[in-house]
């Protein structure tokens, strides 16, 4: 009894084993590998690349004008005239151009031009006299038409959307700039002026949609002295030299569109 038992087992393992045998060898089911996903390409900063804008704004100049009146024929002058205080308004438009680099944590750095038409106009007048009779009176001009700056930027991001900046290069300036005198003798002496100086600032731009943004900026410059005119005989007796320093803030308000 026990040895047919055994020939059971035997012969029931062998007849559960056929089928693989029977069809060869067992095929092994493979899954699939999962598939790999790209990385997410990271978003592009709204502070890195070029950018174009159009600006308003608003300019105050301040002059000092410096004037001698002089005796052809003897070194004595008639009269040396200061004013430090002559100044100016008006407004200003143009266009902003640029490039932006953001930097590692908070910072933005790039560069900036600015061309501006502007209408910014200061007058003054000189008058002398001896023993209560006129003896010079010449009336002083100058108006800024054209303005050009090239300016550094560096900044700091106080949130992901808002830049607080400072700026710093060099702006030129161009206009007429004329002396009229009319007694005791009438002349007019008319010239254009270009004027260079250093200017800094401050501003801040804040990001309105993803491409477009509003920015403010407070610049201050200051020109160097610049001669109106030199030993400009004006009668047969009479000459005249005029020079002015000039220094000028402005106030601009921009829509920039970053590309």
């Amino acid at each position: 009894m026990t040895k047919f038992a055994a020939v059971a087992a035997t012969s029931l393992a062998l007849l559960a084993a056929a089928p693989a045998f029977a069809g060869g060898p067992a095929k092994v089911m493979l899954e699939p590998a999962p598939a790999v996903q790209a990385a997410a390409k990271p978003a592009s900063s709204p502070w890195t690349g070029p950018w174009a804008g159009i600006s308003l704004g608003h300019a105050y100049s301040n002059y000092g004008l410096s004037a001698r009146a002089f005796q052809i024929d003897t070194p004595s002058n008639y009269v040396d005239v200061n004013l430090p205080e002559l100044g100016g308004n008006g407004g200003m438009g143009g266009v902003q151009v640029g490039y932006n680099h953001a930097l590692a944590a908070h910072g933005v750095w790039g560069v900036e031009l600015d061309l501006d038409g502007a209408n910014v106009t200061t007058k003054g007048s000189i008058v002398t006299s001896n023993g209560g009779d006129p003896q010079t009176v010449v009336g002083f001009q100058y108006s800024t038409k054209h303005s050009k700056a090239l300016l550094a930027r560096l900044g700091y991001l106080v949130n992901p959307n808002t830049l607080i900046y400072g700026v710093l290069g060099v702006t030129e300036t161009s206009g007429p700039a004329s002396l009229a005198g009319v007694a005791p003798s009438n002349f007019s002496v008319t010239s254009n002026l270009d004027l260079v100086g250093t200017t800094i600032g401050i501003g801040m731009e804040t990001m309105i949609t993803d491409k477009v943004s509003l920015k403010v900026d407070y610049q201050m410059t200051s020109f160097n002295r610049h001669a109106i005119l030199t030993n400009q005989q004006i009668n047969s007796n009479a000459g005249l030299s005029a020079d002015m320093s000039t220094s000028a803030q402005a106030i601009h308000a921009a829509v920039v569109w970053h590309f």
